[in-house]
């Protein structure tokens, strides 16, 4: 996707020699890269989600590895999501501006914690119990039938009209966020972020109707439990159990996928909600773009590795990449078909 780009680590053995591996990739950034300049690497896939295409982009690495500094930013210095926020506006802006289109963008944000989804856009964990007791009110996950797209039943879903309506959404969604200080970090995330954007673009021209979805996926930190030393272990012990088993489920989805079983039926994206989640982000018809955080320090080189070895099992990922596209007359198919139901209740 990107220009190609070489990266080596060095793990130290047990005699003090160092064992160099090299790594290829699309891109590499180190430490002085700038958010701009990671995001011009970035943006197309912004387009791709106006024009039809199912996206995704996610960080992975270990905890403190800077996931989610590279997924949000930090004040005065946005990360990948704060910056799509911006070309997705300036893109609609442009395809509006003669009335040749219609672009509506509606989101949802939630996560996953301990195995349980939790709706960030009200409350959280926070209200998680609440909306537990009504099970109508459960979250569940979906797949349309047709499209293929992975949905979320009963999250709360908001349309965004600007810029800043978006950011402030974001923001909302991220203070409801579970985060814990341990020993790797002073606000190790202890859930799965999922932030989607489900976009529908309609040519007033013809008719024709495309949607695409972008996802944002900030993972929790995979992490080794005598490292991070996370303070009240019993409650820590568990997130960190829950976290590494969602990772390794997606480490298993990713490696039927690299190995060329692409046949549905042989894919284990149930066995976890995380890879049940993604099943639209990876493999299938999807354009995905991931981000391995790696730590720089000798200490850690274990789980660099690791990581490393895990990005390179992602980038022989092939997808067959398509549109999701409704005509006019399918479109008006769909709305008789709403009108009847109505009249019939239902």
């Amino acid at each position: 996707m990107f220009r190609q780009s070489q990266i080596q680590s060095s793990n130290v053995s047990s005699q003090s020699q160092y064992q160099e591996k090299e790594f290829v990739y699309d891109a590499c950034f180190g430490a002085q890269t700038s958010q701009e300049e990671i995001f011009e690497d970035t943006k197309m896939l912004i387009q791709s989600g106006i024009d039809g295409f199912n996206v995704c982009i996610f960080a992975y690495g270990q905890t403190g590895s800077g996931k989610t500094y590279t997924v949000s930013g930090a004040p005065n210095n946005m990360g990948i999501v704060p910056r799509s926020f911006m070309e997705m506006f300036s893109i609609r802006q442009r395809l509006e501006k003669d009335d040749h289109f219609t672009v509506r963008f509606e989101c949802y944000m939630v996560e996953l914690y301990l195995d349980k989804l939790n709706d960030l856009l009200t409350g959280g964990a926070r209200n998680a119990n609440q909306s537990s007791i009504n099970n109508k009110d459960k979250l569940e996950i979906r797949e349309d039938a047709k499209t293929g797209l992975v949905y979320i039943q009963n999250a709360k879903q908001k349309t965004l009209n600007s810029f800043q309506e978006a950011l402030d959404t974001f923001e909302t969604g991220l203070k409801s966020r579970k985060v814990q200080s341990t020993e790797m970090n002073d606000l190790s995330s202890r859930s799965h972020l999922i932030f989607g954007i489900v976009i529908e673009t309609k040519n007033n021209n013809t008719g024709e109707v495309s949607r695409g979805k972008l996802s944002f996926v900030d993972l929790a930190g995979s992490e080794r439990l005598n490292k991070a030393n996370p303070r009240n272990n019993i409650e820590r012990q568990r997130e960190s159990n829950a976290i590494n088993l969602s990772l390794k489920s997606l480490g298993d989805v990713i490696q039927c996928l690299s190995n060329g079983n692409v046949s549905k039926a042989h894919i284990p994206y149930r066995d976890n909600k995380l890879t049940h989640l993604m099943k639209d982000s990876l493999g299938g018809n999807s354009k995905t773009l991931m981000f391995v955080n790696v730590s720089p320090a000798d200490y850690n080189s274990s789980e660099s590795d690791y990581s490393l070895r895990f990005g390179n099992r992602v980038k022989m990922i092939q997808n067959d990449v398509t549109k999701n596209v409704e005509s006019e007359q399918v479109q008006k198919l769909k709305e008789d078909n709403e009108l009847l139901r109505k009249k019939l209740g239902i």
